[in-house]
Parts: C-alpha cells; structure tokens; sequence
C-alpha cells in the first residue's frame, strides 16, 4: 500500500491510501492550525501627547500576514472604556479627543490571556495631522509646548512653492 501525507497552509490534511486489490480507500482527518495573532499599535502622528487629540489605529494580520477581523476591546484598568471591530483589511482605530495620561491596554477577540499597551503619553510636545475635505486639505496642528512662537506653512505643488506665511503664537499663552 501507499500512504502519503499532504500538509496545506492553514489545514493539516493527513490522507492515507491503501491500493490492494485496485481498490483505493481515501480516509481524511482534518486539524484546523490555531493561528497566533499579530497585533501592532500604531499612533497616527508617531506619538501621543497627554491631552492633545490622538488617533491610534490597530492592526491584526495572524502569522502568514493575512489580516485579521477582530473584536477589539479597549481597558483603562479592569474598566471596558470601548470596543470596536477591525475591518476585513485587519484595521481598526481609537480617536481620542483628549489623549489620557493612564495606561491603556486592549484584547483581541475577547483573549483574556493576551493584553496589548497603547503607548503613554508624552508630558509635552507637537502633533500634526492632516486630510483630504472635498477638493481641499486640512491641516492641523496641535501642541502643549508653551515656548512655540512661530510656525512657518509653506505649501508646494508640484515641487514649486505656491504659499508661504508665518504664524505668530507669541500672545497666544496669555491668560
């Protein structure tokens, strides 16, 4: 008799052939692979900063890189503090509008065995976001850093300087 093994990706797939007598018995025992998870964390601007509003998106792919839709649970503590689903790309995301200064950590379909942190805050600093509103684009930028004076926005098109100006915030932090 013949006995072969066939492993698939995702599926251990054992067959076993027995040709006595031209007859072939085909047996099939199917072991679905548990696959682990990768989940990164990745804030929008690079960084977070206590009390200016972040965005954090989540990504889920399993160990081949496919991704993942999952359950998403958000903790402060023990304390749910939101839940969501990533899409069928594996994304999902967390607006803040003010950044917290707790440690945050969140769970993937309801793995109470595995908690994910949400990176601190930073005491100070600059965040700049920016997106497309119909035929325009919407920049922001967002700071808790007293000592900024000046900002210089300049806008190019097409590798040519179209816009340039200076904003001046040096009355801005008076009370």
């Amino acid at each position: 008799g013949e006995v072969s093994i066939d492993i698939a990706k995702n599926v251990t797939q054992i067959i076993l052939r027995s040709n006595y007598r031209r007859v072939e018995n085909t047996h099939y025992h199917q072991v679905k692979k548990v696959q682990k998870l990768d989940v990164q964390v990745i804030p929008k601007a690079r960084q977070v900063v206590k009390g200016l509003p972040s965005t954090i998106y989540i990504k889920v792919v399993d160990e081949d890189g496919n991704p993942q839709k999952s359950d998403v649970k958000l903790f402060k503590g023990d304390e749910v503090i939101d839940v969501l689903e990533t899409n069928n790309q594996g994304l999902g995301k967390i607006d803040f509008f003010k950044y917290p200064d707790e440690a945050l950590a969140l769970t993937i379909n309801n793995n109470s065995d595995e908690f994910y942190s949400l990176p601190m805050a930073q005491e100070r600093g600059t965040l700049f976001d920016f997106h497309k509103q119909g035929s325009s684009i919407v920049l922001n930028l967002y700071s808790n850093i007293d000592s900024i004076q000046n900002v210089y926005l300049m806008g190019h098109v097409r590798g040519k300087l179209q816009h340039a100006s200076l904003i001046n915030f040096k009355n801005s932090f008076t009370e």
